[in-house]
């Protein structure tokens, strides 16, 4: 299952955005 949200792009770059917000999150 990982391997299959891995291997798509879009899975990637919507990790990637939430990674981003949270990031944000937590500064503020």
């Amino acid at each position: 299952m990982i391997f299959h949200f891995h291997n798509s792009p879009f899975f990637m770059y919507f990790y990637l955005y939430i990674f981003f917000y949270y990031s944000i999150s937590i500064r503020i």
